[in-house]
């Protein structure tokens, strides 16, 4: 049920959900000057998180934290 309402939210909003998303989990390093995103994955039931760098990536109107790798 609700994958179904997931599914309804994305044809009612189309891209601009995307967006949304994005802007909300997407994040601004200012040491690496990189765009960074933590995505929780599944593996042996386990709930782990891994950090993907996104290179040429717009920084307009990301959150800035420090990524991970220059802590």
């Amino acid at each position: 049920m609700i994958k179904y309402k997931q599914n309804l939210a994305l044809k009612r909003h189309g891209w601009k959900a995307d967006a949304r998303r994005a802007d909300r989990n997407i994040n601004y390093c200012k040491s690496c000057n990189q765009c960074w995103e933590s995505i929780e994955t599944k593996e042996y039931l386990r709930g782990t998180h891994k950090i993907i760098y996104l290179v040429d990536f717009p920084t307009y109107g990301k959150k800035k934290e420090t990524c991970p790798k220059c802590k």
